[in-house]
């Protein structure tokens, strides 16, 4: 089981060039990749995204890479440009009447004339195998943080599992008890109501039977050990166990809430508060399970 949050560095380099890649990845709902790049690392922004996909399938990832050359290229006139600019800035002065010289500076000042190192076009298959390769070793450590993380998430739900079990067997074992104890509470009220009143015995135990019945937990009680059960394997599963996590969550707190309302006995209502409690730790602890 591996949590959404982890931290990654790596680097690769070749020539004289490396590229370095950080990788953070944090809570999400689902894979939110983003990539922060310089314009010579873009080109290979359509293959990182595909690497993150095969390496994470859940959280917020953030990645930041920087491409560092020991001999980078000095900066340079993009002639044509510059040209283009020229052209235009004598036609305008033409057609305004201007006075003066068009000065270098403000050629210089134009979009795109002077290209900077990181602006000039690099080989193209050696900078994204670079990408790659860093990527490659930042999201292998980012997951193994994860991984180190999500251990210890697994050891405190394993202890709130292990609550909340013990809290349904005593549910379980009080539960004949208070049917006992029901039992005889509606027995005296019952030969109380024969004594006083003329009352169609016949119905008055049927309806009574049928309480009895509409307030047994014992099904509840087996579908919420079930889900447990199913909780608790996820801990030791391979790949994404967040969202099943969740959703079982969900639907043991149902059956929870259901024994609640139907056990009309203070021990038990006392239990449920404690196993609502448990799940609700639990709940904050999945949000950050992939």
């Amino acid at each position: 089981m591996q949590s959404m949050t982890g931290f990654g560095i790596g680097t690769a380099g070749s020539e004289g060039r490396s590229v370095s890649a950080e990788v953070r990845t944090l809570n999400n709902r689902f894979l939110d990749i983003k990539l922060s790049l310089p314009p010579a690392l873009r080109l290979a922004e359509p293959d990182l995204r595909r690497l993150v996909k095969k390496h994470l399938a859940r959280g917020r990832v953030e990645a930041f890479l920087k491409l560092e050359d020991e001999n980078p290229p000095a900066p340079r006139i993009n002639l044509p440009v510059a040209k283009a600019y020229l052209a235009g800035l004598l036609e305008l002065k033409t057609a305004l009447n201007l006075d003066g010289e068009i000065a270098l500076d403000t050629l210089l000042a134009q979009p795109g004339v002077l290209e900077t190192p990181e602006e000039i076009p690099v080989e193209a298959e050696p900078i994204r195998t670079l990408c790659l390769e860093a990527m490659e070793i930042a999201l292998t450590r980012a997951q193994q943080s994860r991984r180190q993380e999500g251990k210890g998430l697994a050891e405190e739900m394993a202890r709130y599992f292990e609550n909340i079990g013990e809290r349904l067997q005593t549910i379980e074992k009080r539960a004949p008890e208070r049917a006992y104890a029901y039992r005889e509470q509606l027995q005296t009220r019952i030969e109380e109501l024969l004594s006083e009143f003329q009352v169609d015995e016949e119905r008055l135990y049927t309806e009574a039977a049928f309480y009895a019945e509409r307030i047994d937990i014992t099904e509840e009680l087996v579908r919420a050990c079930s889900h447990l059960g199913l909780l608790k394997s996820l801990l030791t599963s391979e790949g994404p166990v967040g969202r099943k996590i969740e959703f079982t969550l969900q639907e043991l707190l149902r059956e929870v809430n259901t024994v609640g309302a139907k056990c009309n006995d203070a021990k038990i209502s006392h239990l449920v508060v404690d196993i609502k409690e448990n799940l609700d730790k639990l709940r904050e602890q999945a949000q950050n399970i992939e």
